[in-house]
């Protein structure tokens, strides 16, 4: 059955607030070459902080749990308008020696996975230690967006378009769309240590759209953990003509309720829209 799908970017943000559970990201060696973004010869060492991301998917994570960090992911830090790329190793960190203190935007990007993009906090040391505290790490989960570690959401559209004959009929090309229902929820993998306080966070690539086929179906393939997320998903309004009587036909308006879902890494939904 073949059915074609259109990834959406979206913008789902959410604020971290709560430090009591937060777990700290040891900071590894890094073999990449970088650009500072200070001369040491010209700045107070005070205002100098040693930056590391570790990145993870959360695919396979439930907040709680251990997961390995994810190798290839591109980690961009932007401070003063410098930017600065470095590539994750296997132990999914990338580090950015010398970074100004202040407040920088950091994007997350890897193949398969949905682009993160959040503002850190690299100000002040933690609260009563040091002031020259010169460490700061931030642990981010990114999300599967096709294959392992992500969910199916599928189904088919029907609708009663001729009242002579029991039954509903089949519906297609319409459009449906899975949304993240509340931004809150990627809050548990988003983790965070002293300077490192996350201020924003935006994910891309968490609505997802896709059309029924010519039988009726479709499936969305959509970012998953091994924590539940709920979507919403939402069939399109259409409208057609609807026999109402033998060779009488009245032009009607369809709607479906949108549907909260819940889905886990690797596992499918089945939702009928009945219209």
């Amino acid at each position: 059955m073949a059915l074609s799908l259109l990834t959406v970017t979206a913008f789902i943000g959410c604020r971290k607030d709560d430090d009591s559970a937060l777990s700290k990201v040891v900071i590894a060696s890094q073999t990449s070459t970088v650009r500072d973004t200070i001369n040491d010869s010209i700045v107070d060492p005070s205002r100098v902080i040693h930056y590391t991301v570790n990145v993870v998917p959360a695919g396979n994570a439930t907040g709680g749990n251990k997961v390995a960090g994810l190798a290839g992911a591109q980690v961009t830090c932007s401070v003063n308008g410098v930017l600065t790329t470095i590539t994750t190793g296997s132990d999914g960190q990338a580090t950015f020696p010398k970074l100004l203190r202040g407040n920088v935007t950091v994007t997350v990007q890897a193949q398969d996975f949905t682009t993160l993009n959040f503002v850190v906090d690299l100000n002040e040391g933690v609260p009563g230690a040091d002031t020259l505290q010169r460490n700061a790490s931030t642990m981010v989960g990114i999300f599967p967006t096709t294959g392992l570690g992500s969910a199916t959401i599928k189904g088919r559209a029907f609708a009663d378009l001729n009242q002579t004959v029991a039954g509903d009929e089949i519906v297609s090309g319409i459009k449906v769309t899975a949304v993240l229902t509340d931004g809150a929820q990627l809050r548990n993998f988003i983790q965070h240590i002293g300077p490192g306080n996350i201020l924003s966070v935006m994910y891309e690539n968490m609505v997802v759209t896709g059309m029924t086929d010519a039988n009726g179906d479709y499936s969305l393939t959509v970012p998953a953990s091994g924590r539940e997320l709920e979507y919403t998903l939402i069939g399109d309004d259409f409208a057609s003509d609807v026999v109402t009587a033998p060779g009488v036909t009245s032009y009607t308006a369809f709607s479906v309720p949108n549907q909260p879902v819940d889905v886990v890494s690797n596992v499918t939904r089945v939702v009928p829209l009945n219209y």
